[in-house]
């Protein structure tokens, strides 16, 4: 019923690999939503620029908040900085 297998015959693995590219246009003081990792949910994102105005803080002391996990951002393959404005708005209650 059942043929046997010959010994000739050969196993091949296929592998696939998936990457995905993510193409963000900011014009003006817009915010985009993006999915923001440590929040686990979208959230609306700035630039830099835009926190800063946003937050009323510097630039300098929102960068630290981002090294020491105060304020969530991602930074984008073209090297965009990316800030959350959910997180930003804590930091700016704590900073009130």
């Amino acid at each position: 019923m059942y043929k046997k297998m010959t010994t000739n015959a050969k196993k091949i693995l296929i592998e696939t690999e998936q990457s995905e590219t993510v193409v963000l246009r900011l014009i003006g003081k817009t915010a985009i939503t993006a999915f923001c990792e440590p929040c686990g949910a979208d959230a609306k994102m700035l630039d830099l620029n835009s926190a800063v105005n946003y937050s009323g803080q510097p630039a300098r002391l929102l960068i630290r908040e981002i090294e020491t996990d105060g304020v969530h951002s991602s930074q984008m393959a073209s090297g965009h900085l990316l800030i959350c404005r959910n997180s930003l708005q804590r930091f700016r209650a704590t900073e009130a």
